[in-house]
């Protein structure tokens, strides 16, 4: 088997400073691609918007920021244990609010989600900051676990 660190170096002659950071999983649910985090452009390039496949096999797309899950089943239920919260708005929400709806939605439509394991708000939200400073940053304060699922949220950058 070969590390995505390796992989990285032999591919782009370059040694990946933070191997450990977990990686951005992007493109189809079949096929998969993973970006180490410090590698990812974040300054001059936006992602097409995710999309998500449920039970019937159609793509559910996102309108207004939201995926609306009514009348939509999974195609496969995975339990969300050990997850955490981390945010980069300058504007303070209650992440305990946050973890405590997603545990309420998860049981509502039958599947196991546990109160975050953990909450990270950015020391310093300057969005003039380099964004993959920010992320880094603040990967560097997150304790090294395996974690589930990472809830990021960012505020919209307004032009």
């Amino acid at each position: 088997m070969i590390t995505i660190e390796s992989h990285f170096e032999r591919l782009h002659n370059k040694t990946l400073k933070h191997p450990d950071l977990p990686c951005l999983k992007v493109g189809k649910l079949a096929h998969p691609t993973y970006f180490p985090l410090e590698a990812v452009e974040v300054n001059d390039r936006i992602l097409d918007t995710p999309k998500l496949v449920v039970g019937d096999n159609k793509e559910l797309i996102p309108q207004n920021g939201c995926w609306n899950f009514i009348n939509k089943s999974f195609i496969q239920v995975v339990p969300i244990r050990n997850w955490i919260i981390v945010s980069f708005c300058a504007v303070g929400f209650k992440l305990e609010d946050i973890s405590h709806q997603l545990v309420n939605h998860g049981k509502y439509k039958h599947f196991e989600v546990n109160p975050a394991a953990g909450f990270y708000e950015e020391e310093d939200p300057d969005n003039r900051r380099n964004p993959l400073d920010r992320v880094e940053k603040m990967f560097h304060r997150i304790p090294p676990e395996s974690y589930d699922f990472i809830l990021c949220l960012a505020e919209e950058e307004k032009y």
